[in-house]
């Protein structure tokens, strides 16, 4: 895959763009918009483990953090949300791992339905750590496969290495990390018990061995997991409050952020999106 200088300098533009200077944005006005975590009733992991949704459907939400408290405030009634040993967010570490190629990432931009990524993810808090590798069928269909790590080194099991193969099809020993993501992530449970909500927001994202970090701390994404499309109460404020879902993946939006040789024209749609949001607040 070979990329030429001007597209290397238009993408270093875009890169900029979409960076928001930390001096300006500490907290991104956080503390204005969380005011629904303490009032919202809490529910212990325990007594969720049957809203796991490994097999579902996914559907995603982008909005600025100005607007991120008039949604969920309209839904409290309607939602728990998850407490971890009295903590309601939660801090997330994950690093993604592609072919030198980019075969996973080339896949989802360029449309494939049966493609897949593969990724070690963190729960910080926890001190949990599990190989995953996430599947998207041509159905629209979401399925999580996982093992739990004891260490968050590059050295993984026999077991890590026949999971990566049944599912991505691929030997992990040719895959290397590609892109680093941190962020907060927010739960909440429908009342049902049918439905998660996963709210994100603080992302920062980095190229594995720069010490060049990409914030985007004006953005949140809201995806919406169930194992079949049903009535969602957040589903219909979203829809009134005119956000609308969007198809988009943090593994290629980190890829457009930190990887100069990466070919995202088919993103130039949505990066002035969330350009949009991160710098003048539109509603996706």
């Amino acid at each position: 895959m070979f990329t030429t200088e001007a597209e290397k300098s238009m993408n270093q533009s875009r890169h900029n763009s979409l960076i928001m200077d930390p001096a300006e944005t500490e907290f991104a006005d956080w503390q204005g918009s969380l005011g629904f975590v303490e009032r919202m009733q809490g529910i212990t992991l325990d007594r969720i483990t049957t809203v796991r949704l490994m097999n579902r459907i996914d559907t995603k939400y982008l909005l600025p953090v100005s607007r991120l408290g008039t949604v969920v405030d309209q839904v409290i009634p309607y939602y728990y949300i998850q407490e971890i040993d009295g903590n309601r967010m939660a801090s997330y570490n994950t690093v993604y791992y592609d072919s030198p190629g980019l075969q996973f990432f080339n896949n989802h931009v360029n449309g494939k339905l049966n493609r897949c990524k593969v990724r070690r993810r963190s729960y910080v808090e926890s001190n949990l750590h599990f190989l995953e590798v996430k599947s998207k069928t041509n159905k629209g269909k979401t399925i999580k496969n996982r093992i739990q790590l004891k260490n968050t080194g590059g050295n993984f099991s026999d077991e890590a290495y026949h999971m990566v193969e049944k599912y991505a099809g691929t030997d992990l020993f040719l895959l290397f990390p590609i892109l680093e993501n941190y962020f907060k992530r927010i739960t909440l449970v429908n009342l049902e018990m049918t439905e998660r909500v996963t709210i994100d927001f603080n992302l920062s994202f980095n190229k594995p061995g720069n010490n060049r970090d990409f914030p985007l701390s004006g953005l949140v994404i809201i995806e919406i997991k169930q194992d079949k499309f049903n009535v969602s109460p957040i589903r219909s404020v979203l829809f009134n409050e005119r956000i609308r879902g969007s198809g988009i993946s943090k593994y290629c939006l980190g890829v457009a952020l930190t990887e100069p040789k990466a070919k995202t024209n088919v993103m130039k749609k949505k990066i002035r999106k969330i350009e949009k949001i991160t710098h003048y607040e539109f509603n996706a």
